[in-house]
């Protein structure tokens, strides 16, 4: 009779060991730095500080939690997401492209001459 093994992944499994521990030791410098960076000014402005340091904590739970939800998902969903997407992405890249040639164009235009300006030049004449 064959056995057959059930092995029981937890969330926690199978992930890089040293890449996790480089990304925390950055988030921790990173942590680090930005505290000793602005703690002083804002304590000689009579704010809070550690105002700095909390929204950095803040902003580090948040994305754990982002990026753990990532996680979850299936890549295959993914894949299937960034494949129906992309057109619609690349459309709105274009139209900001359009956008944005537009004004570069309306920037690199000469202005009209203020009413001011014809005046002086029609005296200088």
């Amino acid at each position: 009779m064959r056995k057959v093994r059930f092995e029981v992944r937890g969330n926690i499994t199978g992930f890089d060991k040293w890449l996790t521990f480089s990304v925390v030791a950055l988030l921790s410098v990173g942590t680090v730095l930005v505290y000793a960076a602005t703690r002083n000014w804002f304590a000689s402005q009579g704010l809070d500080p550690q105002y700095y340091l909390k929204r950095h904590i803040l902003n580090i739970i948040i994305g754990v939690l982002f990026t753990y939800g990532t996680t979850i998902i299936d890549y295959r969903l993914w894949s299937w997401f960034a494949m129906t997407w992309s057109p619609i992405r690349e459309a709105g890249v274009q139209v900001d492209r359009i956008a944005k040639a537009r004004r570069l164009a309306l920037v690199m235009k000469p202005p009209p001459p203020s009413p001011r300006r014809q005046q002086r030049r029609r005296a200088q004449e």
